[in-house]
């Protein structure tokens, strides 16, 4: 019951905020199953492998190989009997050292991190990365944040998917929209937030080629009312279902929208805001434009950096924010290198200097 409450932990299930006035319960299915299988006694041991070949192992599916435990020491491949046996901690170190070793430049070594990594375990896993003469540190957001992170950069100089809001600023909006994410399946926990403001009359606008349910009504498990009569809450007043690349033609039309609203009413653009904190946002042509976009309709009212308002980029994975934020970045920040300056020999933690690498 601490999951996502004050003083707790955070639950691994997803990257949704916590916010202070959710309640005692606030958690979905998914975080359960997150959590249990972090808590999980069961184990895989060398009878484990013993018993199940590696081919025969890549015939079950997901959930059976998640329900059978987790591992409790080192294993190792062995390509002729085609089963992992268990080896020594000691070991383990000897041969990963010997596999970085043959490489012929540590830029050959990639070191992924997941989104599951705590933030000192990634601390650590990039420091080692550094020393040993790499930053090819690439991570789950690559695959699915990069162009936020770029295009977010590039537009308001705030990157790697970092938001402007809080989850109080949901509480406080009037309209919201959420173009191409399906929290109904990644962020059970956000469609929580949208039915509040739902039912408090702000306007939840929808832009998905994928017709969500839980975007569209949402019964929340935590409502007694809508649990004993199979009710249910609208969530979005509109939803629209672009073919693929159509949001950015709506992201245009909202833009030209507000243009010929403005030669009607002055008030209409924030010309203040622009002219203080929009110098130069028309320069980036050649960025992640379909991410800008959003951003540009943004600055347009003056949208960022007040009450119920801004941009929320909503991460997949539970800690990939706290995982970049500590290294896990090819290019880190002015602000991170000086950090990392004169450490363990790491001058400039772009590109490190190796001081284990062997000489040949």
């Amino acid at each position: 019951m601490q999951a996502n409450q004050p003083g707790g932990f955070d639950c691994p299930g997803c990257a949704w905020g916590d916010s202070a006035g959710a309640g005692k319960i606030d958690f979905c299915e998914n975080g359960v199953k997150a959590i249990a299988w972090e808590a999980t006694s069961k184990r895989v041991d060398e009878k484990f492998f013993n018993q199940y070949s590696i081919s025969a192992l890549q015939q079950w599916d997901d959930h059976s190989l998640e329900s059978s435990g987790r591992l409790t020491e080192p294993m190792l491949y062995d390509g002729s009997s085609d089963h992992y046996r268990p080896i020594s901690w000691q070991q383990a170190f000897a041969v990963i050292a010997n596999n970085l070793q043959q490489l012929e430049t540590p830029d050959q070594a990639l070191l992924y991190t997941s989104g599951r990594a705590s933030n000192e375990a990634a601390y650590l896993y990039q420091l080692f990365g550094r020393v040993f003469g790499t930053n090819n540190f690439p991570d789950c957001s690559n695959m699915c944040h990069e162009a936020s992170g770029v295009g977010m950069t590039r537009g308001i100089g705030i990157g790697i998917g970092k938001g402007t809001v809080t989850i109080e600023d949901f509480k406080l909006a009037d309209a919201i929209f959420v173009f191409g994410q399906n929290p109904g399946t990644n962020h059970p926990r956000m469609l929580a937030t949208l039915r509040k403001a739902s039912k408090r009359g702000a306007n939840v606008v929808a832009v998905n080629n994928l017709k969500e349910q839980g975007l569209q009504k949402f019964a929340d498990p935590q409502s007694p009312k809508e649990m004993i009569l199979f009710s249910s809450t609208n969530i979005s007043q509109h939803y629209f279902t672009p073919r693929l690349g159509g949001d950015m033609a709506i992201l245009r039309g909202m833009a030209k929208s507000i243009f010929a609203k403005a030669q009607q009413d002055d008030t209409v653009l924030d010309h203040q805001f622009i002219a203080e904190h929009c110098h130069g946002f028309d320069q980036y042509r050649d960025s992640v434009a379909t991410v800008q976009e959003p951003l540009n309709v943004l600055l347009l009212r003056g949208n960022i950096g007040k009450p119920g308002a801004g941009a929320c980029p909503v991460r997949g994975h539970s800690n990939v924010q706290g995982n970049r934020t500590v290294g896990i970045d090819e290019q880190p920040s002015a602000k991170s290198r000086f950090k990392y300056r004169g450490l363990n020999s790491c001058n400039d933690p772009r590109k490190c200097q190796s001081i284990y690498w062997p000489r040949r």
